[in-house]
């Protein structure tokens, strides 16, 4: 049972899993749109938001050759040619790089004209083979792959890259090389995949920005999952494939939602431990008690501990940075400003905020800055993210509001 479990909710698995694939209508037309333009396409979105499964599911669909390159992997190794080529090394067996030759030849010594003995004459030559550089070899490579039609170089995690001024430089001159015929010729498409929005603009401090850019394609940001998204999944999972039953299937849709923040891994994740918890296959209330605990128990720990650390102390009259992390755990949209943040706390925390100058700005500059900052300023004027959507899971897993307008915390204890 436990292994069906798991070829259902597939949180980790880097190969699409077809029959749990989520369609996103808006997201995939304009995929498809930016696949058809012939620019280079750039997929971004945070962590967890499908854009693997979007690329893999639209290129196995359209049996598009694809090979992916981790430019996390060129940060560690100091520049992406290196990086191409450890990712050559493995598609490609062992080349025999140079050999030598040995030839032969009889011949005879002689003495005033006497021949005295017979002997083989012997010489070596030693031979290089020209090899191409790693961008160029792995362009060959994909080409050939896709029996020359268009194929495609994914370079992954751009974000590793992206305060590295060198390997920035290294990936413009990556691009703009595309246009040059002794690369063109191999037809293949750059897909850059990361998690910031406007990564055209990273590209602002090359002499060659608008050159790249003006080659380049940026896909709206993957969103998360709707209700209705959650919905069809809980529905493909847990009755379609598994045969569970619920004794209110709204709710349960609902709250995983709510808990997972519509993150697609993170939503797979919270299945999985719902499926595994519910031995009996029918889901209640109960059902969902135990798999929030063992949810906040093997995934959210650490961010458990951080935004503990940050509450205000338990004896606070008023509580006020712990109504604000309470209120951030309500925020839908990926991006806010204090405004939204203080409109939210007025709302659930009416009767002692009434009135009253919330300093909601101040607090959110205190959680964007420290150690344990849990959040970060955008390029926007005034507007904050959260360095992780897990803290915001954790607020939602961790913080309940008592009737009183105070702010409680589940204790880890309770949850082991």
């Amino acid at each position: 049972m436990t292994k069906q479990i798991e070829k259902v909710f597939t949180p980790r698995s880097s190969e699409v899993n077809s029959s749990m694939y989520i369609r996103r209508e808006e997201i995939e037309n304009a995929f498809n749109e930016a696949f058809e333009s012939g620019k280079h396409i750039i997929v971004h979105g945070e962590s967890g938001s499908g854009k693997s499964w979007l690329y893999k599911n639209y290129f196995l669909k359209n049996d598009i050759v694809y090979e992916p390159a981790n430019l996390a992997n060129a940060s560690r190794f100091g520049s992406i040619s290196n990086e191409l080529k450890n990712s050559l090394d493995r598609l490609e067996k062992a080349k025999v790089i140079e050999y030598t030759e040995t030839k032969e030849a009889e011949g005879s010594l002689s003495f005033w004209g006497w021949v005295t003995s017979k002997v083989k004459l012997s010489h070596n030559k030693k031979y290089t083979l020209t090899s191409k550089e790693p961008y160029e070899a792995i362009l060959q490579y994909i080409h050939k792959q896709s029996k020359k039609k268009i194929g495609i170089l994914v370079l992954d995690n751009l974000e590793s890259i992206l305060n590295s001024e060198k390997l920035m430089e290294e990936l413009s001159n990556i691009i703009i090389l595309l246009d040059d015929q002794r690369y063109s010729q191999y037809n293949v498409k750059l897909l850059l995949v990361g998690t910031p929005s406007n990564i055209r603009e990273y590209f602002k401090l090359q002499q060659s920005k608008a050159t790249i850019n003006n080659r380049l394609i940026e896909v709206p940001e993957l969103p998360r999952f709707s209700y209705i998204e959650v919905n069809s999944l809980i529905q493909k999972g847990f009755i379609d494939l598994l045969n569970y039953s619920f004794n209110e299937f709204t709710d349960v849709a609902k709250h995983i939602h709510f808990v997972t923040d519509g993150i697609p891994d993170k939503v797979h994740d919270y299945c999985l431990i719902l499926a595994k918890s519910t031995p009996d296959k029918v889901i209640n209330t109960q059902s969902l008690d135990i798999a929030d605990k063992k949810w906040l128990s093997q995934h959210l720990s650490d961010a458990y501990q951080t935004i503990v650390s940050l509450m205000n102390s338990r004896n606070t009259e008023v509580g006020r940075r712990n109504q604000v992390l309470y209120s951030l755990g309500k925020v839908e949209n990926s991006e806010f400003n204090y405004i939204d943040v203080e409109e939210i706390v007025r709302s659930q925390f009416p009767d002692n905020t009434r009135d009253i100058q919330l300093a909601i700005n101040q607090i959110l500059n205190e959680l964007s800055s420290g150690n344990n900052n849990i959040l970060k300023k955008s390029q926007k004027k005034d507007a904050y993210f959260f360095t992780d959507p897990i803290y915001k899971m954790a607020i939602r897993a961790v913080l309940k509001k008592k009737e009183d307008e105070t702010v409680e915390r589940i204790y880890f204890e309770d949850v082991r």
